[in-house]
């Protein structure tokens, strides 16, 4: 980690009440564009200061989602590499169910809905892994 990166989290931390939202960090990093592989993606240096970025400002989500504020993700209008960084996020920091489905939008859906929600079984087979 250099200091410019460092600064440059730090910013998108500061950005507003609650950080930069993901998906914008995600944008303003120039990974949206589909002319790099998912491989050659995970491998860069932009994608690890997204990482990186998302795993503190998901830190500050949850603690304050423990304190009773009411945020969601909208995974709709994310890459399919974000999605997949959000839950290696989610079970690298071991965060629990109620959380990752509350943030998918999940929290009041019947097992068989949870079952059918291929972002959040994903999540459990990473948990589990």
């Amino acid at each position: 980690m250099d200091d410019a990166e460092t600064r440059q989290v730090r910013m998108w931390l500061d950005n507003g009440p609650h950080g930069l939202p993901t998906h914008d960090a995600w944008l303003t990093l120039g990974l949206n564009a589909n002319a790099m592989s998912s491989k050659k993606l995970v491998k860069s240096a932009k994608y690890k200061t997204y990482v990186r970025y998302a795993t503190a400002y998901d830190n500050r989500l949850f603690l304050r989602i423990k304190a009773v504020d009411d945020p969601k993700i909208d995974i709709g209008e994310m890459h399919p590499a974000e999605v997949e960084a959000h839950i290696r996020i989610w079970a690298m920091t071991e965060r629990p169910d109620w959380y990752v489905q509350k943030l998918l939008g999940l929290e009041s859906k019947s097992r068989a809905e949870l079952a059918a929600s291929k972002e959040y079984q994903h999540f459990l087979k990473m948990k589990s892994s």
